[in-house]
């Protein structure tokens, strides 16, 4: 999710309690495997609605990108255990929204993971490309 504690202090950040609150709707393993699909996906929802809130309310903050990702990653979670393509095209949207700002080096990982997952899904992809350049945007 990108380390934060010391983005956080910098003038202009997300406050570190919005970013403490995010992190905790993530289940580190091995717990988070013994979560119920309804318990994973009301966790990932709640990080998606503060990660969001966050972005809103702190649009200029030289840590947005750690919003960002974070919330990538909830509606990724979202998809997958909801099976609902919505999810994934908001998530599709959050990573190219992500990637044309201005980035510190490794910060682009969740949405290039992103993109790459959402160019995977149709049944004729190119995968060995798809991963050539996921590899490379990297």
């Amino acid at each position: 999710l990108g380390s934060s504690k010391n983005s956080a202090s910098a003038v202009g950040s997300v406050p570190q309690e919005k970013i403490d609150a995010i992190q905790a709707c993530f289940t580190p393993a091995p717990m988070r495997y013994r979560l119920s699909p309804a318990q994973a996906l009301s966790d990932y929802t709640k990080a998606e609605k503060l990660s969001r809130e966050a972005i809103s309310q702190h649009p200029n903050a030289p840590n947005l990108w750690q919003m960002r990702n974070t919330r990538i990653i909830a509606l990724l979670g979202m998809w997958k255990t909801a099976i609902e393509p919505k999810h994934l095209d908001a998530a599709v949207a959050e990573a190219k929204t992500t990637l044309a700002s201005d980035l510190p080096k490794g910060a682009n990982i969740a949405a290039q993971f992103c993109l790459a997952k959402s160019a995977l899904r149709p049944e004729n992809s190119n995968t060995e490309s798809i991963l050539a350049d996921f590899i490379k945007d990297i």
